[in-house]
């Protein structure tokens, strides 16, 4: 039947080049089928097991090409994460120097996706290179093969599923996404877990001709348990799509699990091993995940959304116009189920995702080429339908779908790749100018925690700080915890005069004298280190704290050296306005 899973060592094993001769007994079970799509499904047969290794190259090297354009173009910043999570842990690892997060304190990140960074920055130094450009591209560099991949993959999964011409509208709408030019090519885990996961996908038996192998099978398994020791909430993917297999495949049972024991195992134990050599003692990175972010629920405390946010908010504004043509596409596909199981997939993931408070948009990342899929036969569609009732010119629908899909699409992706929150980067641009010519002795990012790249950027051993905003792990009373930033946006007066040095270059500032001992945190379990005023001061010009430091700059050897332009919105308040450098005895540049 179709869909089969044919082990590598049995027979029949149907062989690609007898595909043509061979009689397939699904051809006689399912004449609906056969009837109701004959020449998308005769194009399928034709054409899908033409595809060489010499033409996937020659796709892959033209895909290479756009997403390095693509990732060298984007200029602007979206989410602490692309760097907190992977590069600066990579710099830290490498270099010997630089700032981790809690995370990587507590040991709830697998050190699988900083390593691939490290690797990149151990090269860099080898050969003496880490102070060149390469230092701010090579890490982009390896993320654009990372997303060429991931629209390859779409193209051929869409091929096995739908045939060529879906196939090829799906790797248009990849290439037209605002969101993955803008996502998908940043350093977040959850970049690599989506073209994992679409990779994972193709060799996953969904019902085709030829039969998927075991071989395949066991393929997808391992890339499939790389994704869940990256990200543990991929899992919820396999544990769908597990148990649909499952039912499709009952007499296989026995060799479904054993597979799947193999591979977790060695999964396990892969993770395991290399995070208790990366931390330093024994450690199981997926379980301290669950249990800090699921039990104690830790995750909440960086935000919550209501239920509905994924449905309302989150997939709407990732897919765009893709959203009600990915919707068309799979009602099309409705008479065929099987080939429905990803669109339910997606569905699946949503609803659980949504069930917990924290929601992010890139948590949606590894669904957006699945339901490209769905988007691509959408087209595939329209198109024979406007061949069918010769509409052609701007009567054709197809004509008038892709002109929406592609000023929609271009339009946000232009806005939010070279202009939504670009000053975060044109900072840490000026500041390592100036930190390289030595103008740059120490520096304080006045600002929420985790608001700019750190030393993955400036790749300087000089002091930097910036205001922390630690979880309340293992405080009992979290509803009255308060962290380093909420303090200082809610009384940044008092913070400045509680936790900073009285001494503001040549000024005396009429603060009480600070020495070298931590400070206790009124109502609070933790401590903060005094502040001493550097000689760079980054900070938002917005009415939550420039009218309180702007009074205690007046007067003071504190110069205005820098303002740029950041973004129009913003969903935080406190990262609203214009970014300042301020520093002592510097000539005023603005951009």
């Amino acid at each position: 039947m179709v869909g089969e899973i044919v082990d590598q060592d049995e027979e029949p094993i149907i062989r690609r080049r007898d595909y043509q001769r061979q009689q397939q007994p699904d051809q006689q079970q399912e004449p609906q089928q056969e009837s109701q799509e004959p020449d998308q499904q005769e194009q399928h047969d034709q054409r899908i097991y033409k595809v060489s290794p010499i033409n996937c190259a020659k796709v892959f090297t033209l895909l290479f090409a756009f997403r390095a354009y693509n990732a060298i173009l984007v200029s602007t910043w979206f989410d602490p994460d692309e760097t907190w999570q992977s590069l600066e842990v990579a710099h830290n690892l490498v270099f010997g120097y630089g700032a981790l997060t809690w995370e990587w304190k507590h040991g709830i990140r697998s050190a699988l996706h900083p390593l691939l960074f490290a690797g990149i920055y151990k090269s860099l130094k080898y050969f003496g290179l880490d102070h060149s450009f390469l230092f701010i591209y090579a890490p982009k560099l390896l993320q654009a093969a990372f997303a060429a991949i991931t629209d390859g993959f779409a193209f051929l999964l869409a091929f096995r599923m739908f045939g060529l011409e879906t196939a090829r509208w799906t790797l248009s709408c990849m290439i037209m996404s605002w969101f993955n030019s803008y996502c998908l090519i940043r350093t977040y885990s959850n970049s690599l877990e989506a073209s994992l996961t679409i990779v994972a996908l193709y060799f996953w038996p969904i019902p085709r001709n030829p039969p998927p192998t075991r071989g395949e099978f066991r393929i997808s398994l391992a890339i499939a348990a790389l994704c869940c020791i990256i990200r543990v909430t991929n899992s919820l993917i396999w544990i769908f799509l597990g148990i649909q297999m499952l039912r499709t495949y009952p007499h296989r049972r026995t060799a479904i699990f054993f597979d799947v024991i193999v591979t977790g195992l060695a999964a396990v134990s892969t993770s395991f091993m290399v995070d208790s050599y990366f931390y330093g003692r024994l450690l199981f990175t997926p379980w301290e995940f669950f249990k800090a972010n699921i039990l104690d629920n830790i995750s909440q405390f960086y935000g919550s959304h209501p239920f509905h946010w994924y449905f309302t908010q989150g997939l709407p504004l990732v897919m765009l116009t893709f959203l009600p043509f990915s919707i068309h596409g799979a009602y099309l596909t409705r008479q065929y189920p099987q080939k429905l199981e990803l669109f339910w997939m997606c569905c699946f993931m949503v609803l659980v995702l949504s069930a917990t408070a924290h929601k992010e948009f890139r948590f949606l990342m590894p669904l957006v080429a699945p339901l490209l899929i769905y988007c691509g036969q959408s087209l595939h569609m329209i198109q024979k339908s406007d061949i069918r009732f010769n509409r052609k010119g701007m009567k054709a629908y197809l004509t008038r779908s892709l002109l929406l899909l592609f000023c929609t699409n271009v339009l946000v992706g232009i806005y939010f790749n070279r202009c939504h929150k670009r000053g975060v980067i044109q900072i840490m641009k000026w500041l390592r100018q100036e930190a390289y010519q030595g103008t740059v002795t120490d520096i304080l990012f006045l600002m929420p925690c985790h608001s700019a790249p750190f030393y993955s950027y400036i790749h300087l051993d000089i002091p930097m700080r910036y205001i922390t905003c630690e979880p309340p792990l293992g405080v009992q009373n979290k509803t009255a915890y308060r962290d380093e930033t909420d303090i200082l946006y809610q009384n940044p007066e008092s913070f400045f005069r509680t936790y900073f040095s009285n001494q503001m270059g040549s000024r005396k500032l009429p603060f009480s004298e600070k020495g070298i001992d931590p400070i206790p945190v009124e109502n609070q379990t933790y401590t903060i280190q005094p502040y001493k005023w550097p000689s760079h001061l980054v900070w938002y010009d917005n009415p939550t704290l420039a009218p309180y430091l702007r009074p205690l700059m007046n007067g003071s050897d504190y110069k205005e050296c820098a303002r740029f332009f950041n973004s129009h919105f913003h969903d935080d308040t406190k990262q609203n306005g214009q970014l300042v450098i301020s520093c002592m005895n510097q000539p005023k540049i603005t951009l």
